[in-house]
């Protein structure tokens, strides 16, 4: 039996899609665009699964990790971004991605840009410190046939979160606010403590700016029940200031909306 090693990088190099060069340069010319409204609190990265590589992943990505990944065919670099993850982080990471990429082609069709896969996790830095990252994956376009073709990932530092957070990955649909454990044999701290939309939403409305007063009546909930809301979230999920609400839910790709809409476009744009 295969280990999930063996069967993630079975995942990677069996992956074949039905496009042309042709297909290339019509998607990559209008892609790129997405890193220029997401750069401002996170590293971006996309990732071409026919090809095995990176189509663009951000300097400062590489700079912080202290490696060069592959960007263009025929690239080979010495160190793969799993052999950066903590050692008993990636074994946990190999396995929910694997889980994502099955519900990603699962999901139908006029649905798939609701989705991204979050998990955070500990990787190696250039200075051989571990730090906690957070990654957010939504699948970018698909082949004619229907398969996974491009992946845009969105990487951010998590530098209040310490080592005592176990591992955590999860499916969120973005529209519903619904949430799915991508955990085999681990249940996601995320999952298991902190699974109500209602929960979810005072944080939301927290990150737009709303008072407690403003949130309170907004959801037809009392001041109290927010406070406790936001303070339960808030300690489960390990943050400890309104600022790292913002930037934790920045980084599930939560109220992006100008991005999932260019998303959705470039899915549907394409398949048709």
């Amino acid at each position: 039996m295969p280990t999930i090693r063996e069967e993630h990088a079975a995942m990677i190099s069996n992956h074949v899609c039905k496009v042309k060069e042709s297909d290339y340069a019509l998607i990559l010319q209008d892609v790129l665009t997405l890193t220029i409204l997401e750069s401002v609190n996170c590293m971006t990265a996309i990732f071409d699964l026919h090809r095995g590589n990176y189509r663009h992943i951000d300097p400062q990505f590489q700079k912080l990790l202290g490696h060069p990944f592959p960007v263009k065919a025929g690239y080979e670099s010495n160190v793969s971004f799993y052999d950066l993850v903590h050692p008993d982080d990636v074994t946990k990471l190999q396995e929910a991605d694997i889980q994502a990429y099955d519900r990603f082609h699962e999901i139908a069709a006029d649905k798939r840009h609701h989705y991204c896969m979050n998990c955070d996790f500990r990787i190696r830095t250039a200075s051989g410190d571990y730090i906690r990252i957070h990654r957010n994956m939504s699948p970018l376009t698909y082949d004619r046939e229907g398969k996974l073709w491009l992946v845009y990932l969105q990487f951010g530092c998590m530098r209040y979160k310490t080592d005592k957070h176990p591992i955590s990955a999860w499916l969120l649909d973005k529209k519903t606010l619904r949430m799915e454990s991508l955990m085999k044999g681990w249940m996601s701290a995320f999952k298991k403590k902190i699974i109500s939309k209602r929960v979810l939403e005072v944080l939301i409305l927290t990150r737009e700016g709303l008072t407690v007063e403003q949130i309170a009546k907004e959801l037809s909930l009392s001041v109290t029940t927010v406070y406790n809301y936001r303070r339960l979230a808030m300690r489960e999920l390990g943050l400890q200031t309104i600022d790292q609400v913002n930037h934790y839910l920045g980084l599930a790709g939560i109220m992006k909306l100008v991005a999932q809409f260019i998303i959705s476009l470039f899915m549907y744009g394409f398949a048709t």
